[in-house]
């Protein structure tokens, strides 16, 4: 039987000595160790897609206790190397004050499709657009030894028997933020992300070009499309939906499953992870602590996606209420 598992965090917004970020890692970590509760399928993880937001600022510091307080625990409770870990970058994961040493065309949203593949084509000035997640990429490469983790990022697996050949297609859909501004009701700026920002039609081609082998492709970003520039939008979710099997996202911290049908007439599975911390007491209840597992049968063509929530009630990671089969997805 060929098989395929993995395990799905996002949006841990890592801060320094915070105590209820402690309290729900803890819980975190003890509900991977016991995952064969959930099911007996859950023992052998193949690998860990971590979809944007590992820091808060951005700051090395960040990234260092992130490595130290949640990565390398879940690593160990799933008996995994660093190198089966895959990241990609979130709006969280870049200082925004080095915005401003960037030049003027970069610190405005871009307008349309040629201003972008300016940027992406030539790598000189694809450098220039990158420099903001310097500390990210250097963080990510020394690691997980994951090569370009900020841009364009492949990485190629197969099941344990050899039989299929999977890639994680990374993406950056951060490259942009913080380029458009609103003003709050308290008279402050605050940026506005969404329909302002934009992934590259050049960044997708050069992943799906380097992919084009796998049995399975796995796409990896931040943002849902929802997010993206109307122009951009066009072309990247289009082109993601009719050449990848699942889509992974963060940001939106709804972690309900989607299935949808692409113009070529297959399913693409699209998996957000929700947060994995987003606060013990949340206002919002659409916007839980929440992260999952996916299980896949190959053999049999069926799979499973177990959604996980925190319960602040009973200080615990419970099933996802909102599935309507018992936390699961089929």
């Amino acid at each position: 039987m060929t098989t395929l598992t993995w395990l799905h965090l996002s949006d841990w917004h890592q801060r320094v000595g915070d105590f209820d970020q402690r309290i729900v890692r803890d819980a975190l970590i003890a509900d991977i160790r016991v995952r064969e509760r959930i099911d007996p399928a859950l023992a052998q993880v193949d690998f860990i897609v971590f979809s944007g937001d590992l820091a808060r600022g951005g700051e090395k510091a960040e990234f260092k206790a992130a490595q130290k307080h949640l990565l390398k625990p879940v690593l160990k409770a799933v008996g995994l190397d660093p190198e089966r870990l895959f990241i990609v970058p979130g709006n969280h994961d870049f200082p925004r004050a080095l915005l401003d040493e960037l030049p003027a065309e970069l610190r405005q949203p871009p307008a349309d499709n040629l201003s972008v593949q300016d940027y992406l084509v030539n790598e000189n000035l694809r450098e220039v657009a990158l420099r903001p997640f310097n500390t990210y990429r250097g963080f990510v490469s020394r690691y997980t030894k994951q090569d370009s983790p900020d841009y364009a990022s492949v990485l190629r697996l197969a099941t344990r028997d050899g039989q299929t050949k999977v890639a994680l297609l990374g993406l950056n859909s951060a490259w942009m933020c913080a380029r458009a501004f609103v003003r709050g009701k308290d008279g402050g700026e605050r940026s506005d992300d969404e329909r302002h920002i934009v992934v590259g039609e050049p960044q997708i081609h050069d992943v799906l070009d380097n992919a084009t082998d796998a049995d399975i492709r796995i796409a990896v970003l931040h943002h849902p499309f929802e997010w993206l520039a109307k122009f951009d939008r066009r072309i990247v979710e289009a082109r993601l939906k009719r050449e990848c099997h699942f889509i992974l996202h963060g940001h939106e911290h709804d972690p309900e499953v989607k299935v949808e049908e692409s113009t070529g007439g297959r399913d693409c599975i699209i998996v957000p992870a929700g947060a994995c911390f987003s606060g013990r007491i949340v206002k919002d209840t659409l916007h839980i602590s929440a992260y999952n597992w996916v299980h896949l049968d190959l053999t049999a063509g069926k799979g499973i996606v177990y959604l996980r929530e925190w319960n602040e009630r009973q200080s615990k990671w419970i099933a996802g209420m909102h599935a309507n089969d018992g936390g699961k997805f089929t």
